[in-house]
């Protein structure tokens, strides 16, 4: 019986009307635009924008309650004649808990127009803000929220545009602004955080915004062209002063930064467009043309570019590194080669992905992406999740079917190997879109007037969904590859009856089939949003596997998954006495306790699809076990089959070590080299 009730907890999730978002936050306010979404670890959201009025209500404590107000002043009836006056704008920031609940939403600004461009999140939570201050014709440039011991004060706007860019650091409860600093003379581009929690950006210089900070010893003290170049910083953690500042082009010809990211060994990595045709690529790296799409690299001190490579004709936006220091960006270019035919269209001029070697020596993949990208994330399994605007038709399984409409919000799944794992609508389209990647797969995704939203006639949406059809570990949620044996949960819409239904392992359920390659799949749960399956065993040692769902007779959907040795996910620990660990049931120092999951690879002797593991002849998981509980090496007893249960279940027996940390502890289990998301196991005195 607990069988299904690990199962059945896990499946009530999906349960309800199908097409629905998992949680959707939503209001009216045509004022209200985003410009940046970002998740944590612990499945926060953190959205950022700007905003005139008080489109929400902030929660009680945070740095500013309401909108400051102020008369800025903006273009003339189509941008000609005199200034009129408009509302000043005010950056803001929400906090999402992983079910949709707001945690905190504050403003901050001033009587000068304050709009986000970028926002990171460090492992602590505090929120990093890059973002542009316009101090027009009549705003009072000094009311701005600078900090004391800033980097640089607001008398810093300069130049004939009034502009400046600031960076912004508030503490994980949006109850301190911990510091807020001018960074003069740049229109900004993009923003990192690094593990020091110094932030690294990037923007545009021109004249017209006055002298940018460049430090002696950067790599470039003094514009390469008098008319507009990229700027690269790093800000230390306190906010204070620059470590670096440093321009970064060629004297022929004009540069701007769009993107930055940061690699293990703290180095900058720049995206940008460029004009010069002397801009600095280093030897043995891509040609360029009279404008290229750019990567760079700094090294982490900024007295040194590492490497540059052109990459065709065309502009490289916002740029995100994977887990194995690859990079992946999209570029808008007339033309560039492509390595898929990904969407099945003909390439031409508009957006491309690129994915490329960490050391920017070559590009992996390249897809012609026929729609207007506005905003994209990578996944820990490097899937690539695309957000924009246009017509393309949505995949079997998708959130919603497509509208027909030219314009509708769009979001695109591209696997690891650069094909097209799914497409579905969002919406009509209300405003440039931004999305985050969940590691089970599903996005966050925030934008203009979708369907869906709470409520109606709202403007701003915040929906969490899945994209495309996903498979993910039963125990851990987690999604990229499947495991043979493993019991899985499918996702996706569509897939069967709109209300759940839980069987016995069976081939067939309520009309629901589903297949691994030519291998049918034994099925726990079936319902619009979820079919539960086990993987069957036969796949075992393929490099991918196609997925492919099938309710009552036609094809509901599909997904290809790479196939992984082991991927353990923990459902839940036993105590010694067979009773469940918890907070209020902890296991003690030196006992022993029962660890039940799925996802652990092959068994001696083999599992059998569907079948259950007897009382009797254990078999043993054939890949090499290991844990760790709060950081300890925890000694391994037992690691094989879990009698009574279904062949997908392993279970391993380890000892708590002597000296375990009273509390909560994160407890990891490794097999094959391969560790699990951490899951929880509680130990008392």
């Amino acid at each position: 019986m607990r069988l299904f009730v690990s199962l059945l907890t896990l499946s009530t999730l999906a349960a309800g009307a199908s097409n629905a978002p998992r949680f959707a936050y939503g209001f009216s306010s045509s004022s209200f635009g985003t410009t940046s979404l970002v998740l944590d670890s612990s499945g926060n959201t953190y959205v950022a924008g700007s905003t005139t009025g008080n489109p929400f209500s902030a929660t009680a404590g945070v740095i500013q309650a309401k909108n400051a107000g102020g008369t800025c002043y903006g273009g003339g009836a189509g941008d000609i004649g005199p200034p009129v006056p408009i509302p000043c704008r005010n950056a803001f920031v929400m906090k999402l808990d992983a079910f949709g609940s707001v945690v905190y939403a504050t403003y901050l600004g001033g009587s000068v127009d304050a709009d986000v461009t970028g926002m990171a999140v460090d492992p602590q939570g505090n929120v990093y803000l890059l973002g542009t201050l316009v101090a027009s014709p009549g705003a009072d440039s000094s009311v701005f929220p600078i900090t004391p011991g800033a980097a640089f004060p607001i008398a810093a706007i300069a130049g004939s545009s009034g502009n400046a860019a600031f960076v912004a650091k508030l503490n994980s409860s949006a109850t301190q602004l911990v510091y807020a600093t001018v960074i003069p003379g740049m229109f900004p581009g993009a923003i990192a955080v690094n593990t020091a929690g110094e932030v690294l950006f990037t923007g545009y210089w021109s004249p017209a915004f006055g002298s940018f900070p460049a430090t002696a010893g950067a790599y470039q003290t003094v514009p390469g062209n008098g008319t507009g170049d990229t700027v690269v910083g790093k800000l230390n953690a306190s906010g204070s002063a620059l470590i670096y500042g440093t321009y970064l082009s060629g004297a022929l010809g004009t540069s701007f930064g769009y993107g930055i990211a940061t690699d293990g060994s703290g180095s900058a990595i720049v995206s940008g467009s460029t004009t010069a045709t002397d801009f600095p690529a280093t030897a043995g790296q891509f040609s360029g043309t009279s404008e290229d799409a750019y990567l760079a690299k700094l090294s982490p001190d900024g007295s040194s570019l590492v490497t540059a490579s052109l990459l065709g004709p065309g502009a490289a936006s916002n740029l995100r590194t994977g887990a194995d220091g690859s990079i992946h960006l999209w570029c808008w270019s007339p033309s560039l080669p492509v390595t898929n035919s990904g969407f099945g269209v003909t390439p031409g001029t508009g957006d491309y992905l690129l994915h490329v070697a960490g050391d920017l020596s070559s590009v992996l993949s390249s897809v012609f992406v026929p729609f207007q990208v506005s905003a994209f994330d990578v996944d820990a399994a490097g899937n690539v999740y695309l957000a924009g605007s246009g017509a393309v038709t949505s995949t079997a399984g998708a959130f919603l079917p497509s509208d027909g409409s030219s314009s509708g919000l769009v979001v695109a799944k591209i696997a690891a190997d650069g094909t097209v794992a799914g497409v579905t609508d969002v919406g009509p389209s209300g405003g440039n879109p931004a999305i985050a990647a969940e590691s089970d797969g599903s996005v966050i995704f925030s934008g203009g007037v979708a369907t869906g939203t709470p409520g109606t006639g709202e403007n701003f949406v915040l929906e969490n969904f899945f994209p495309a059809v996903t498979l993910e570990n039963d125990a851990s949620f987690a999604s990229g590859a499947a495991v043979a044996g493993e019991l899985a949960a499918i996702r996706g819409y569509g897939l069967g009856p709109a209300a759940g239904i839980d069987s016995a392992p069976v081939s067939n359920l309520a009309g629901v089939q589903v297949f691994f390659d030519s291998f049918p799949a034994p099925i726990i749960y079936a319902q619009a949003d979820q079919v539960n399956v086990q993987v069957p065993w036969e796949i075992a040692g393929q490099a991918a596997t196609r997925v492919r769902i099938v309710y009552n007779g036609s094809e509901a959907g599909g997904a290809t998954v790479a196939v992984a040795a082991a991927l353990p996910g923990v459902f839940y620990v036993e105590n010694f006495n067979g009773s469940k660990n918890s907070p209020a049931n902890p296991a003690r120092p030196g006992e022993i306790v029962s660890i039940y999951g799925t996802g652990g690879g092959l068994m001696h002797p083999p599992g059998m699809t569907g079948g259950y593991w007897p009382l009797s002849g254990l078999s043993n998981l054939a890949l090499p076990v290991s844990a760790a509980l709060g950081g300890e090496a925890a000694e391994v007893l037992y690691a094989g089959s879990a009698p009574t249960h279904v062949s997908g279940f392993f279970q391993i027996n380890l000892q708590v070590p002597e000296n375990a940390q009273a509390g909560t502890q994160n407890l990891v289990v490794s097999i094959g080299g391969n560790a699990g998301v951490p899951a929880v196991i509680s130990v008392g005195q």
